[in-house]
């Protein structure tokens, strides 16, 4: 490397003129010269940046954060059932509008078919509301979608309040909760039926006492997050516990005392 490349690279890291001199066997008046150019260069460079940034901000600002732009990516996918509908070749692609701002959530949830449709929804603060939802996809189309929209954070009721059928929304969170519970090697123990979330027991009153004191009381099983539960009270912890895990939630005890 010549010594004047060597210069250049230690200003652009930030090293002191003295250092530079000492490296480079260059006079002080020389090296100054140098940073003096990099310094107006860096400021032309930034001002080039703050322009373009206007620009794409007046042209695809962020109506939510109002400092951002949309970020326009692919992905390769045939989401259309319809593709000649906007284009007439197959469509093996559709776009996603993001905030260029990271801690801004806005974003197309609907796939789209072009750029500029994209930017346009995304101007607009259609993104959260598809205008025709998710009608448009092939059932491999949505189910591609759903995974993306799950991996972005959205919960069940948003997914529900997009269009997607319920049952089918239900079902797959609770698949993966017990995939995610197998995977960290969580205790099972207690899972309930319905949500697949951790149970708990339940003083309940004793048939003969017609008291719930944990000395004698009767034992159920509940669920505090979906609020499922045993229909009946059981005299051990233990038959309770099978009752709830084998998911018998109107089993009756075999005996009474």
């Amino acid at each position: 490397m010549e010594y004047t490349e060597l210069a250049w690279l230690m200003l652009k890291k930030h090293h002191s003129i003295d250092d530079i001199c000492r490296q480079t066997g260059f006079h002080r008046d020389l090296v100054e010269r140098m940073a003096d150019d990099l310094e107006k260069q860096q400021a032309v460079k930034k001002a080039e940046r703050a322009v373009e940034l206007a620009a794409l901000r007046m042209e695809r600002g962020c109506p939510m954060c109002a400092t951002g732009y949309a970020n326009v990516t692919t992905t390769c996918f045939p989401p259309y059932s319809n593709a000649d509908e906007f284009t007439d070749r197959p469509v093996d692609f559709f776009m996603r509008a993001t905030c260029s701002n990271w801690k801004c959530p806005m974003r197309t949830l609907q796939p789209m078919p072009d750029e500029y449709t994209a930017v346009e929804y995304f101007k607009k603060g259609l993104s959260w509301v598809p205008v025709e939802g998710y009608v448009r996809l092939t059932p491999l189309g949505q189910q591609y979608v759903f995974h993306e929209l799950v991996q972005q954070g959205l919960s069940t009721d948003d997914l529900k309040a997009l269009g997607f059928d319920a049952e089918v929304v239900d079902r797959q969170f609770l698949i993966r909760d017990l995939d995610r519970m197998v995977y960290e090697g969580v205790d099972t123990e207690l899972m309930c039926p319905n949500c697949g979330r951790k149970g708990e027991y339940r003083n309940a009153v004793n048939p003969a006492t017609h008291r719930k004191t944990s000395w004698d009381c009767w034992w159920r099983v509940g669920c505090p997050s979906c609020k499922t539960r045993l229909k009946h009270a059981f005299p051990t912890q233990q038959e309770a516990k099978t009752a709830w895990e084998n998911g018998q939630l109107d089993q009756q005890p075999e005996e009474t005392r």
